[in-house]
């Protein structure tokens, strides 16, 4: 219950750059990452994840808060150590 929380981008989400809160494992696989003028668009599906196992879209700009660190490995998967995770994503368009 004492997870550590971090603000980022779809960007961050992309690069591994969260730090490490600790926690456990959860599996990500990316399916999509692409450039649509300055937002980045990130979509991937959660496997085993707290909140749901759905397929999640990040605008970069838009919040992720993440009570750990993701990683990203060979094949596009990325590692998460977490015991919490959220995404707070945009509406469609401004």
């Amino acid at each position: 219950m004492n997870a550590s929380f971090f603000s980022g981008t779809a960007s961050d989400l992309a690069a591994g750059d969260l730090p490490n809160g600790g926690g456990r494992y959860f599996n990500f696989d990316l399916t999509e990452f692409s450039a649509r003028g300055d937002a980045t668009v990130v979509r991937i599906n959660a496997y085993g994840a707290v909140a749901s196992s759905g397929e999640k879209i990040v605008r970069d700009g838009t919040l992720c808060h993440v009570g750990g660190h993701l990683r990203q490995t060979r094949g596009g998967r990325l590692t998460l150590v977490a015991r919490q995770i959220a995404f707070e994503t945009a509406e469609a368009d401004q």
